[in-house]
């Protein structure tokens, strides 16, 4: 008695077989038409092909179903109208997301936008629930925050406290905290109640998705506050470097108005220190953070268990 593997593959227009004798090693390719109506009457009739030809069900010791109709209806946004049922408070959250663009070309588009959502806020309804009393008063930690741990270290070292003393101060945060790897998902998960408080985020992720209706906020500012400069770099092998070059001078100059119109906040040292006037803040020096950037990395793993 044979062994038979089967596979099938619905499509919108044919169901493709594929059996396997496990004995002989010999297989067979079958295609039928697809059945949109009722995509199941297609496998049927495929295995009635199949038992005309002496395949007998019984002789079928494996089967393996996928299909493509999802997501040709994905794409084709055919079916059914869908909608969003989530906690009160966050209707904004699936429209918000991760507040990034996809990789490639569409980083640099000032006019990217993302594809209609599934399921839009008209078709988006909100619910009063209870979530989870396990997280309540809990806090949140970056785990490769390290320049704003190093800005924060030696600030308390300037205020007279030892090295002990401030490690104990951060071992102590840490010890009732969830570490997080990346700002964005940190913000998704404070947003959606996992923890109350987020120790170290982008003052622009909070304000966006606060915009949108979820109950979060970065104000009144707790000092000191730590500024940090974002860097760009340019790869040595890059085929155009000099374009390149000239690209970021132009991001750095000019081209913060272009992104202000764009409706980004800018980068201009002459708003950097807007809304923070009387207001202690860090600065982050980034020569001392590449020079000590290893010395504080190693602590900060030490805080934070890494």
């Amino acid at each position: 008695m044979p062994n038979y593997r089967l596979t099938v593959d619905t499509g919108g227009t044919f169901s493709d077989f594929v059996l396997l004798n496990e004995e002989t090693g010999e297989h067979r390719v079958l295609k039928v038409p697809s059945t949109p109506d009722d995509p199941g009457r297609a496998i049927l009739d495929g295995l009635d092909v199949l038992a005309k030809d002496g395949v007998k069900a019984s002789d079928i010791v494996f089967f393996c179903h996928g299909t493509t109709v999802a997501t040709n209806a994905l794409l084709e946004e055919k079916g059914a109208t869908v909608g969003l049922v989530v906690t009160k408070g966050f209707r904004g959250i699936y429209e918000t997301q991760e507040q990034s663009r996809p990789y490639g070309p569409a980083v640099f588009d000032l006019k990217y936008s993302r594809p209609p959502l599934l399921a839009p806020g008209r078709r988006t309804a909100e619910v009063t629930e209870r979530i989870g009393a396990e997280y309540e008063g809990m806090l949140s930690m970056e785990i490769n925050e390290v320049d704003w741990f190093m800005a924060l270290y030696e600030h308390y070292l300037e205020q007279g406290m030892s090295e002990d003393e401030v490690m104990e101060i951060f071992k102590g945060i840490a010890a009732n905290s969830v570490m997080v790897d990346g700002h964005a998902t940190q913000m998704d998960q404070l947003a959606a109640g996992q923890y109350a408080v987020a120790m170290s985020t982008y003052d622009y992720q909070t304000a966006g998705i606060a915009a949108t209706g979820a109950p979060l906020d970065y104000e009144p500012l707790v000092e000191p506050v730590v500024q940090r400069p974002n860097g760009v770099a340019l790869l040595n092998s890059a085929p155009h470097p000099a374009a390149a070059y000239l690209f970021y001078m132009w991001i750095l100059t000019d081209g913060q108005e272009v992104l202000r119109e764009a409706g980004l906040r800018s980068s201009l040292e002459a708003e950097a220190d807007e809304g923070l006037q009387g207001v202690e803040t860090l600065f982050v020096d980034p020569s001392e953070l590449v020079e000590q950037y290893d010395h504080y990395e190693q602590l900060y793993a030490e805080v934070t268990g890494r």
